[in-house]
């Protein structure tokens, strides 16, 4: 019997001795939103009437701290707001369209294009105009990755 209280004793000290050294992005008081540019001032999603325009609720990455956050195009705002939890107030990296598998190491952004697109007429498939951003304020311009 003492063996066994000794060991319950021993994991209870291991485990309460834990560090847990994720950031709690839930408890952000402020719910982070960005704006959002390409290079040269126009925001670009799909291309409609030889323009390129942001789709309201376009999903987007924003990768900070090895986390990857959901955000969604807000087209009432013209700026991208959390679906979920928000990214804290550090430099973060975005990644159109998103994806669970976005991610950033080392300031080196992996990303999988899509394996299948889809066809519209008069454009590209919507969320297959990849961009990536990079930003330690509120803003993202973002670039083209395969132009």
């Amino acid at each position: 019997m003492k063996n066994f209280y000794f060991l319950a004793v021993a994991v209870y000290l291991l485990v309460g001795c834990t560090k847990s050294e994720e950031p709690n992005y839930s408890q952000n008081a402020k719910k982070r939103t960005f704006s959002v540019s390409l290079e040269n001032n126009q925001t670009r999603a799909h291309a409609e009437n030889l323009s390129v325009v942001w789709d309201n609720e376009d999903l987007m990455s924003i990768l900070e701290g090895g986390s990857n956050f959901q955000y969604k195009y807000d087209a009432s705002k013209q700026n991208i707001v959390a679906v979920n939890v928000a990214a804290g107030d550090g430099e973060v990296y975005a990644v159109y369209p998103y994806a669970e598998s976005n991610a950033v190491v080392d300031d080196v952004i992996s990303l999988t294009f899509p394996a299948e697109q889809n066809y519209y007429a008069d454009s590209f498939g919507l969320g297959a105009n990849t961009m990536v951003a990079k930003s330690s304020d509120d803003n993202l311009s973002f670039k083209n990755v395969g132009s």
